[in-house]
């Protein structure tokens, strides 16, 4: 897994001499950037090869590592040969896997054995060539506009104002678009895939790729289309579990390389996070040079140099959560087999839940969110609309400023990037006439318009994939059965939901805020099916002023009503109609 600058041919043993000469902190960590920019992909893949059976424990593993390197570093610690950064760097990286396995308990399976690096190099340099190549069929799949957002940010590496100036776009737009992108390649990767290997496990499918054509390279949009619309409703390649786990197997053997791209911006973002947030709260030296690294490699730069790029970096707008399906979920999915390892209980919970969600698609609920008194505190009801392609549309009514009477806030349609807003003009009344003039407005809104935040806020907590986020991450899990109901509990660490593509809008702000490892924690009551009747969770804050007194943000939703009223649809007509659900008594 070569990563590095296209042009930057900087010997590895010079990176390191760098770090160690830059004066003050923000020198040493734009010398770790490059560190980060050569090597991080490398060791991501190291870290999923050692944890092949959980991506976000690969993730986490290699964000640990890389933090520690930045540590040592900084403390003067480097690697005693510095032309062999990468090795150094695959070190930690396996001490953080194996502490992972540790954690588990005696369940847990050993690391593999150690293979020398240019061994294992040379391995995973051949499986990349060919996620390579595959990655371009699928691409050559894409309208133009597509392919070009391919080619300028996982080709040419293009991020950021950057990437927005050559698409002629806004940051905004070019990293939405950006992340679409990467989610479209996933999954088409996967339709890749079973087109190429699946034929002899479903008849259906070898009749699509009958009707295409199929000659193993003739991999069109409209055969990928037709395969993922296959793949989400034939009984066979989906509901069948000996033919899911076939699917999977196909898949998995390219897992590995396949993490960074899925999963490489949220490492870099939560890398710089963790490193920052020490930064601010350490007394660390900032002045003066650290000590000098020992001899270097020879003149050539050794091994270290002229390295080939393999960065995807994908900057995604804050409040641009879009419940869909996340790539690295697809890939924990992928990532399993008949020879792998049992799903871990709350993989097994969390898609059960998903399932009972999606199966009602409509479901109204109450909403608290925060403390008492706490300027963000927003509390009402509403409603969301869950789509068979994992999108949620919502409807809420919920107060958004303190102090203000609980049904005077207006109604708020939120349905992809737009949001509908309809005040609540004479709250003694119900029906239409009660409701004054729609306006609409983007998402981009929601940073100055409480409405919006609140509504996008409000879709998010109550959506399934904030619960499975919850549950998937979790650590202490526990199911227990009671009269009627399962109640599910856990503690899932803040750092890990921040760096959710999805709903990292919505806990990324703690970030700053929480104590570090902060845990957030979480119980969520099921009928016997699984179908959510309550959820609250807490999330750890270090509060100032008359707020001091809270040490976590509560938030609670109760849910009633499944599969009840009409689809949520953009608000067309004068007067409008609510459609968050009826007014309390």
């Amino acid at each position: 897994m070569e990563h590095t600058g296209a042009t930057d041919r900087t010997s590895d043993a010079d990176l390191v001499r760098a770090f160690l000469q830059a004066r003050g902190t923000a020198a040493r960590e734009a010398a770790f950037t490059r560190i980060h920019e050569r090597h991080a992909d490398a060791v991501l893949y190291r870290c999923a090869s050692l944890l092949p059976d959980d991506p976000d424990a690969a993730e986490s593993a290699a964000a640990a590592a890389l933090t520690a390197a930045y540590h040592d570093l900084n403390a003067g610690r480097p690697p005693r040969e510095p032309h062999k950064l990468r090795a150094w760097l695959y070190g930690i990286a396996r001490h953080r896997c194996s502490e992972e396995l540790r954690r588990r308990g005696p369940a847990g399976a050993g690391l593999p054995a150690e293979v020398a690096d240019d061994t294992w190099e040379s391995v995973s340099r051949a499986r990349l060539a060919e996620v390579d190549r595959i990655l371009d069929v699928v691409a050559a799949s894409f309208t133009e506009p597509q392919r070009r957002i391919f080619q300028l940010s996982t080709r040419q590496h293009l991020r950021g104002k950057a990437l927005a100036a050559a698409l002629g776009v806004s940051e905004k737009e070019a990293n939405d678009d950006t992340w679409e992108n990467k989610q479209r390649l996933t999954k088409g990767f996967g339709a890749y895939v079973l087109a190429k290997d699946g034929r002899p496990h479903c008849p259906e499918l070898a009749r699509l790729l009958d009707q295409a054509a199929w000659d193993g390279e003739n991999f069109t949009k409209v055969l990928r289309l037709r395969i993922l619309r296959h793949m989400d409703t034939c009984k066979t390649c989906d509901d069948c579990a000996v033919c899911r786990a076939t699917k999977t197997r196909l898949i998995r053997p390219y897992a590995p390389v396949l993490l960074p791209v899925a999963a490489g911006m949220a490492l870099r973002d939560r890398v710089e996070a963790r490193i920052r947030t020490a930064n601010a709260s350490a007394s660390l030296p900032s002045d003066s040079p650290l000590p000098p690294p020992p001899p270097g490699p020879p003149p050539d730069g050794g091994p270290g140099a002229a390295r080939r790029s393999r960065t995807l970096r994908i900057g995604a707008a804050a409040v641009a959560a879009t419940v869909g399906v996340v790539a690295l979920l697809a890939l924990r999915a992928w990532s399993t087999g008949d020879d792998a390892p049992p799903a871990r209980a709350q993989d097994r919970v969390a898609a059960s839940v998903t399932r009972a969600m999606t199966g009602k698609k409509l479901v109204t609920f109450d909403i608290q969110a925060r403390n008492i008194s706490d300027p963000a505190q927003f509390d009402g009801s509403g409603r969301i609309d869950m789509s068979a392609d994992g999108t949620v549309s919502a409807a809420t009514h919920v107060l958004y400023e303190p102090g203000e009477d609980p049904w005077f806030p207006p109604d708020v349609v939120v349905i992809g990037d737009r949001a509908w807003i309809t005040p609540d003009s004479t709250p003694a009344e119900t029906g239409p006439s009660a409701y004054g003039p729609t306006t609409v407005v983007d998402r981009a809104s929601a940073s100055q318009d409480s409405q919006v935040g609140n509504a996008l806020q409000t879709r998010w907590i109550a959506s399934p994939a904030n619960t499975a986020q919850l549950l998937r991450r979790a650590r202490d899990f526990q199911e227990r059965d009671t009269a009627g109901t399962r109640v599910l509990t856990g503690r899932a660490p803040l750092s890990a939901l921040a760096d959710d593509p999805a709903g990292g809008f919505f806990y990324r702000p703690y970030l700053t805020k929480a104590p570090a490892d902060a845990m957030v924690t979480f119980t969520l009551t099921t009928d016997r099916s699984y179908l959510p009747v309550k959820m609250t969770f807490k999330i750890p804050v270090r509060h100032t002023g008359y707020l001091a007194r809270y040490d976590h943000d509560p938030f609670t939703v109760g849910y009633r009503d499944w599969a009840e009223g009409k689809p949520i649809t953009r608000p067309s007509g004068e007067p409008p109609t609510p459609q968050w659900g009826e007014r309390p008594a």
